[in-house]
């Protein structure tokens, strides 16, 4: 007579299902590897199943990287394929108003701003006010 206990279902996570099996290998039977770890036989042997069907990994997969090499002289018949020139900002154009406000626009601004900041500036920019 077999009394059911009502306890929840294990979960066995690849690593525990693999050291299982390893066991059972070591050992020579399915059954004693099987009762040592708490787990039924039929269970082991579909595990087994699994792994040799490739549904159970023995491992992650390794990443795969592809071969670098540093090169650290460069030999004088090769000439690299392109050098960027130095960058040096350019300075901003200074414009000034009246005697009050000094408005300096970079060189790579978009002239039509520059101009509609400059005219609503020129009000404030008369002399005496």
């Amino acid at each position: 007579m077999e009394i059911i206990t009502g306890e929840p279902r294990r979960r066995w996570s690849d690593a525990e299902k693999l050291a299982v099996l390893r066991d059972a290998r070591a050992l020579g039977s399915v059954s004693q590897a099987a009762r040592r770890h708490g787990a039924n036989p039929s269970m082991v042997y579909v595990w087994r199943k699994s792994l040799a069907d490739g549904v159970l990994k023995t491992e992650a997969p390794m990443p795969v990287f592809a071969p670098v090499a540093l090169i650290t002289d460069t030999p004088p018949d090769v000439a690299p394929a392109f050098v960027a020139p130095p960058v040096t900002p350019s300075p901003p154009i200074s414009i000034i108003l009246g005697s009050r406000i000094e408005m300096r626009v970079p060189v790579d601004a978009d002239p039509a701003l520059a101009a509609a900041i400059a005219k609503a500036l020129a009000p404030f920019a008369a002399d005496g006010q």
